[in-house]
């Protein structure tokens, strides 16, 4: 009788670790599943970025000019907030000189008194032309959001000296 109790607690055993096993291989399938799923839409949001990057400095070499000092009037100032309204990923866009002094901002006209010239945007572009610069924000100086994915691209006159960011 003894030996019957153990052998049935036994074939409960098994059955309770084969239906845990197959719950466990389910849930591992899930979620392996979701994170496919959530690398691909990270995948595309980045390349989007990457490309919204280059938009922007197609855009803001437009709007100031390909040569001589950098453009910020009023005009230039509307016309680089109009990128801002039609793209849901910018938060803003600022554009600065050589030194790294910012020159214009979707943020505010004029521009405030603003360096980059110590950041990683500003140095890793200076220093290479064809340098992405993509980082986080961390050291905001708009605090009102937790979280900037900053890109900085590379502003060049026609002989290639830079002009500008």
């Amino acid at each position: 009788m003894i030996v019957a109790g153990l052998v049935a607690w036994m074939f409960i055993a098994l059955v309770v670790a084969f239906m845990a096993r197959a719950a466990w291989n389910d849930l591992a399938s899930g979620v392996q599943s979701t994170a496919s799923t959530v690398s691909r839409v990270l995948a595309e949001y980045s390349d989007q970025m990457l490309i919204s990057a280059d938009l922007v400095r197609h855009q803001a070499g437009r709007i100031v000019g390909d040569a001589g000092p950098l453009v910020d009037d009023r005009s230039a100032y509307e016309e680089l907030g109009k990128m801002i309204d039609i793209s849901p990923d910018l938060v803003s866009v600022w554009i600065g000189d050589a030194e790294g002094q910012a020159v214009l901002t979707t943020r505010e006209f004029p521009a405030p008194d603003l360096s980059g010239s110590e950041r990683d945007y500003f140095l890793s572009i200076r220093d290479d032309p064809d340098q992405l610069y993509v980082g986080n924000l961390i050291d905001n100086r708009y605090p009102a959001e937790a979280l900037l994915i900053n890109t900085s691209r590379r502003l060049s006159d026609p002989n290639g000296d830079m002009r500008g960011f």
